[in-house]
């Protein structure tokens, strides 16, 4: 090879020995543009994202708990026309306790309650409570029914106005509306305070005052 092949070859090795370390020192200190990548996203097999953005504030649920208190607050005050409860077949002023045991079987039990003028059978199996007079008639009828609990004291105010009754006694706020002209109910809140402003309801009582009076005693009985 002669002389001036040998330095033609050796600049060009020089050259691409420059060239692949400008390359090397290029990559090395190009930053990453590429952001971190997202977690996925849950989402049912058959709808949208799940996520909060979607329901800010359970917005959703609140609207069915809503649409669930209104249903049953107007199927209580058409039952309670009748002097029932829902889930129950019995009825107030129609129906007496041997009515109620020949099909639930006795009570759990019974407690006599002087300022109420009668007594009361408890069946918890059933979520329900009689009240009877002497004449074993029942004049009122508690449930305890856990689907109550979707009922909220503003949905009640908001759907039936202003109550015939509303007072305070023994830690709860009792609530009362006229539903016919022989019957009243009643819906018993815990009472509202700061920390529960807005409580759910406890149980209702449609109740029939006519059965606590007892003409032979000269009592008047019970209006609410």
């Amino acid at each position: 090879m002669s002389p001036r092949l040998k330095k033609q070859v050796l600049c060009l090795t020089v050259v691409l020995m420059l060239a692949l370390m400008s390359g090397c020192q290029g990559t090395a200190g190009t930053p990453n543009n590429n952001p971190e990548p997202q977690p996925p996203v849950d989402r049912d097999k058959n709808g949208p994202p799940t996520g909060d953005h979607n329901n800010p504030d359970g917005e959703n649920d609140g609207k069915g708990r809503e649409s669930e208190s209104a249903r049953l607050l107007q199927q209580i005050r058409q039952l309670a026309a009748a002097g029932k409860v829902p889930g129950c077949d019995y009825a107030v002023k129609t129906n007496c306790i041997e009515d109620v045991e020949q099909e639930w079987g006795k009570p759990v039990q019974t407690d006599y309650v002087a300022e109420a003028k009668g007594s009361f059978a408890s069946y918890p199996n059933h979520d329900v409570v009689f009240g009877f007079n002497k004449g074993a008639q029942i004049f009122d009828i508690r449930s305890y029914d856990k689907q109550l609990k979707a009922i909220r004291l503003s949905d009640l105010k908001k759907l039936y106005g202003k109550p015939d009754l509303s007072r305070s006694y023994k830690g709860e706020d009792i609530i009362g509306y006229v539903v016919s002209e022989e019957f009243k109910i009643r819906f018993v809140f815990p009472a509202a305070n700061k920390q529960n402003p807005d409580p759910q309801l406890d149980h209702i009582s449609v109740f029939y005052p006519r059965g606590t009076v007892n003409e032979m005693a000269d009592d008047p009985g019970v209006e609410w």
